[in-house]
């Protein structure tokens, strides 16, 4: 067996680096490595499978002429050596301390998420991934969301999001299409003795039941599948629920606000951070079908 990745290393000028990013984060869902060249940034992006490096190398030649690519295998174990110097503690707003499975806790004030890094995206360092966290917490803090509510973690990922809410006392499940993703919010999970509380599944949120209602729905994917599940994401909303919406740069939100307010919503509560955006509809009043 091969045991190897596959890294496609770009060199990108600093005036494209923010184009880049907002291409990456569509296409690379597993997250990448950055850095700072002075004048250009190098993003490295790991593949299992040389077929899919080679058709993702081809596709951003294609979108981005200027940009120089190298590929090169390197063994496995550099994956997550790399993410061992990468993946340092994050402090979310004082509550939550978003740690790498392999260190312990030195915060005993701040709830602790343990997340092993693998090839799924979410490991608090994105900015939609704070984004969606510091929601959470704000809304906890007003009593919108509370202990005893159900949710809806949809595009699970590493399972951060809904780890979150389990240790603040709510339970719920995780909905990802990539059984990579699933693997790793399952070992996750475990890690956070959340097992009892969040249970995630393979699949998207047409496998629901249609009379399945949350008190919280959380969606980080992107801009496109949010505007197109927007039916759906609101037939699920209890009314007097909560729904949180990321992975959309800021130029997408109005596009994104305005799929929902065609469902009966109103206008979101809007938060910022670098070129991204997350939506945040509380206490929503719409009688939901």
């Amino acid at each position: 067996m091969d045991n190897k990745l596959l890294a496609v290393n770009i060199n990108c000028p600093k005036t494209l680096a923010e184009s880049v990013q907002g291409f990456l984060f569509e296409q690379v869902k597993w997250g990448w490595e950055e850095t700072d060249l002075n004048e250009e940034i190098n993003f490295t992006i790991y593949f299992t499978n040389t077929v899919l490096a080679n058709e993702f190398a081809a596709l951003i030649k294609s979108k981005f002429t200027p940009l120089k690519l190298t590929l090169k295998k390197r063994q496995d174990q550099d994956w997550t050596e790399n993410w061992k110097q990468f993946f340092t503690p994050i402090n979310i707003l004082d509550r939550f301390i978003v740690l790498p499975s392999w260190e312990k806790n030195k915060h005993p004030d701040l709830i602790p998420i343990f997340i092993e890094p693998k090839m799924a995206f979410g490991t608090g360092h994105h900015a939609t991934t704070t984004l969606c966290l510091e929601a959470i917490i704000s809304l906890f803090d007003r009593n919108i969301i509370q202990p005893g509510q159900n949710f809806l973690d949809l595009g699970t990922g590493s399972g951060i999001l809904g780890i979150a809410c389990a240790k603040l006392g709510l339970s719920g499940i995780g909905l990802d299409i990539d059984p990579v993703a699933i693997d790793n919010a399952q070992e996750n999970i475990l890690a956070n003795n959340t097992q009892h509380k969040f249970t995630p599944n393979l699949g998207s949120i047409d496998r629901v039941n249609k009379e399945k209602k949350f008190d919280l729905i959380l969606a980080n994917i992107l801009a496109k599948p949010l505007i197109n599940l927007a039916p759906q994401i609101v037939c699920h909303l209890q009314k007097n629920g909560v729904l949180i919406l990321s992975g959309i740069l800021i130029e997408q939100e109005r596009e994104v606000a305005n799929a929902y307010k065609r469902q009966g919503l109103g206008d979101p509560q809007i938060k910022h951070k670098n070129e991204w955006s997350c939506l945040v509809w509380s206490q929503v009043k719409k009688e939901v079908k």
